[in-house]
């Protein structure tokens, strides 16, 4: 019997793989061009969703959304990291491809708080 994940289990599980090393969402290594800094929402949809679907209709952010129980805001800001926080400001100082290292840290922070953060710095154990 498959297990029933609720939203903060679905991401501390991601979370988890991540730094197992189970897991790679550097959005930079898969070549896409969907705009997101880590792939978040397709993580969660094809571990708890309908990724076939999602595919088939491009609705990756609007499934991962639901199953995590985001508000619009909440899930952009989570899933693009937009100018909602300094993240691309980041994204100028450090590289597009480094913002993957600080998923750990802002997964790690919402986990504890339930404040989706793009500037927590990354624990030195995280994947580089």
């Amino acid at each position: 019997m498959l297990k029933k994940f609720g939203p903060r289990e679905m991401l501390s599980d991601l979370l988890d793989d991540i730094l197992a090393g189970k897991v790679n969402i550097d959005m930079t290594t898969f070549g896409t061009s969907c705009g997101t800094p880590a792939c978040i929402a397709g993580n969660i949809v094809a571990r708890h969703g309908d990724f076939q679907s999602a595919r088939y209709n491009n609705i990756f952010e609007e499934q991962a959304k639901a199953l995590l129980q985001l508000s619009s805001q909440e899930a952009h800001l989570m899933f693009y990291g937009n100018h909602l926080s300094s993240t691309f400001l980041l994204a100028e100082t450090v590289g597009l491809e480094n913002l993957a290292t600080r998923v750990p840290a802002m997964l790690r922070h919402y986990l504890n708080t339930g404040e989706i953060d793009w500037d927590q710095e990354p624990l030195k154990s995280d994947p580089q």
